[in-house]
């Protein structure tokens, strides 16, 4: 019985480790480059439109 319990735990414990990677590997949310605000046309209206009022 000990040894089920273990390999549970073991098993539990790598899936854990491994299984969020990615969450911690994106930018900022909020943060906008020069260059991503003049590629898009409606982030550019957006900015324009900002300024404007």
């Amino acid at each position: 019985m000990k040894n089920i319990y273990l390999i549970c735990m073991v098993a539990v414990a790598i899936n854990m480790l491994t299984s969020c990677e990615d969450i911690l590997d994106k930018s900022p949310l909020d943060l906008r480059t020069e260059e991503t605000v003049w590629s898009d046309p409606k982030l550019a209206q957006a900015y324009l439109n900002r300024i404007w009022v």
